[in-house]
């Protein structure tokens, strides 16, 4: 999760608080008008620590990775596999292996996710999950 990457390079950059520093790009790697992912990097540190996913182009993203401990490296994965707005399964890496270490609901999007494994969409998911990183 990277910042400052190939596939940001063709970037549209925010200041969105007008300090001269960018805090997100949107980016939209197939040049059809329709961002792809956006990188939100909270702290100004040259690591995102959000990054939401467009897999199927409707213009809300789909998949959320959320880097809780700055490492680069997604902590936690939020997906939405039927497109209704609900994280459908979260993924979650603890012990910063590159391997998930827990998973909560399925990829068939059958059912409905449950609030206290799914918070808000755009939560922190440390807040929720306790997942701190390593």
């Amino acid at each position: 999760m990277d910042v400052f990457d190939a596939e940001t390079a063709n970037a549209t950059w925010v200041d969105s608080d007008g300090d001269g520093y960018y805090e997100s790009a949107v980016i939209d790697s197939n040049g059809d008008g329709v961002a792809d992912s956006m990188i939100i990097d909270t702290n100004l540190d040259g690591v995102a620590d959000v990054e939401l996913v467009d897999t199927n182009g409707d213009g809300v993203a789909d998949i959320e990775r959320y880097d809780t401990d700055g490492d680069g490296v997604a902590n936690a994965e939020y997906i939405d596999y039927n497109a209704d707005g609900v994280a459908d399964e979260a993924l979650f890496d603890t012990n910063n292996d590159g391997v998930v270490d827990a998973s909560y609901g399925g990829s068939t999007g059958s059912a409905p996710a449950d609030d206290a494994l799914f918070p808000q969409a755009g939560a922190d998911p440390s807040a929720e999950s306790g997942v701190t990183g390593s």
